[in-house]
């Protein structure tokens, strides 16, 4: 009785919202942060079934609403190969639900799969708001679920360490990842520094922040590939804006430990000790990286065996994990590349990886030839934002993680709304 009703007032809900939001701009602004009933999930990686209704009458009806405009209106969606190459992607995957069926694999466990798959879409809507209507705003609200998602975890680490009696409990408390929301937050927000549109305090208050919940989240690659897309963004982008971003990451650097300090005043010496250990485990007899190079042999072996089109969603694969001493049998693979391999085979990694790779490439060139080096810099901090995410991708999924493709959907759109707007103010004053 209790599933019915939540049916019912879903139902009803939908509807409702598709009257109510009728303009994509109205959509996105609610779309982006609705993301956060996902995020902030006290149960981990299950999603409750409210937080599940709510997230979707939040996002499905205005997502489903504009490509129905489109539709109904003729007008054009797909505007290069990139798009293409995504939208193709899109489809290939829906379609490998059916060939993981043939495979005897779950057919409901590939559709739940492919729900991820979902945010994907929201490019194109976030694409032709920024071309009419400016990126700026978009960007911030995405800066601001990071925000959000910062505060939420700095609080439920604090409160998991205020019963903490050993320094192991220091380093495993970690309550919220997100950590790709973190590490793209630092980036952008070096690069809204670099362009010299916002004030320092504002700035350097949010990346401390950011920098102190992705600290928290004692995952190390993360750490790595922040500090790595930081260096390139100054390293792209010369004369005023790599001094701003080398003065403000020694701002940023005394503003973390100061807020650190704040915040965890009873553990800060055990805090800062155990991200150094955590940073020294970095090496080849890691048990952790060890147990990955396990998954990825075990998943290679199945690749094979199935090279051109995979195993398709819902396709899962046994390991022996030589940290729990099992056998574990899981969907999930921590490199996502294999995983875009193991699932769609070469055909659906060539399609995604064409698709990545335009969208970064076109972006960087787009990049070098303006003129505007406020712009310029933005958008190079969204192409280092998306180099990061491939080398990190070798260790973390971004490619099928909610957080990650929310992080890139909306960066991809930034990036083609910006070019797509450019362009036809170039050709508008050729025609004058």
């Amino acid at each position: 009785m209790f599933t019915v009703q939540i049916v019912l007032v879903a139902v009803f809900g939908i509807l409702a919202l598709g009257f109510i939001l009728k303009s994509t701009e109205r959509w996105l602004y609610v779309a982006i942060p609705a993301h956060l009933i996902l995020f902030l999930n006290p149960h981990g990686d299950l999603t409750s079934l409210p937080a599940a209704i709510a997230y979707g009458a939040l996002f499905y009806p205005g997502l489903f609403g504009w490509y129905a405009k489109k539709l109904i209106r003729s007008e054009r969606i797909i505007e290069n190969w990139g798009e293409f190459a995504l939208a193709s992607f899109l489809g290939f995957a829906c379609l490998s639900i059916a060939w993981a069926s043939y495979y005897n694999f779950s057919t409901i466990k590939g559709i739940r799969e492919f729900a991820l798959f979902f945010g994907y879409l929201m490019y194109f809507p976030i694409r032709e708001y920024v071309a009419e209507k400016g990126w700026e705003r978009i960007l911030w609200i995405l800066l601001s679920v990071c925000a959000v998602a910062a505060i939420y975890g700095v609080v439920k680490y604090k409160m998991s360490i205020s019963i903490a009696e050993y320094f192991w409990q220091v380093i495993w408390s970690r309550e919220a990842l997100n950590e790709p929301l973190f590490m793209s937050a630092l980036i952008i927000l070096f690069g809204f520094v670099a362009a010299r549109r916002y004030k320092l305090f504002l700035i350097t208050a949010l990346i401390a922040l950011n920098a102190v919940a992705l600290a928290l989240t004692f995952s190390r690659g993360y750490w790595i590939s922040a500090i790595i897309g930081i260096a390139l963004l100054a390293f792209v982008t010369p004369g005023n804006p790599r001094r701003t971003i080398l003065t403000l990451s020694v701002l940023s650097t005394l503003a973390v430990v100061v807020v650190a300090e704040i915040m965890f005043p009873r553990v800060f010496t055990d805090l800062i000790q155990g991200l150094g250990v955590r940073l020294a485990k970095v090496s080849l007899n890691d048990i952790s990286l060890e147990n990955r190079f396990v998954e990825s042999a075990a998943v290679l072996k199945r690749v094979a065996l199935s090279p051109i089109i995979g195993y398709g969603l819902g396709a899962e694969f046994t390991f022996f994990n030589i940290i729990t001493k099992l056998s574990e049998t899981t969907w999930y693979i921590h490199n996502a590349y294999l995983f875009l391999l193991y699932k769609f085979g070469i055909v659906g990694t060539a399609l995604y990886l064409s698709s990545y790779f335009y969208m970064l490439i076109k972006t960087a060139l787009f990049a070098f030839r303006l003129n505007d080096e406020s712009i310029r810099v933005i958008l190079m901090s969204l192409v280092c934002t998306m180099c990061v995410m491939l080398i990190v991708s070798v260790t973390s999924p971004q490619f099928y993680d909610r957080v990650a493709i929310l992080i890139l959907t909306t960066i991809w759109g930034i990036s083609a709304g910006i070019m797509k707007s450019r362009t036809k103010e170039s050709v508008s004053g050729d025609v004058a």
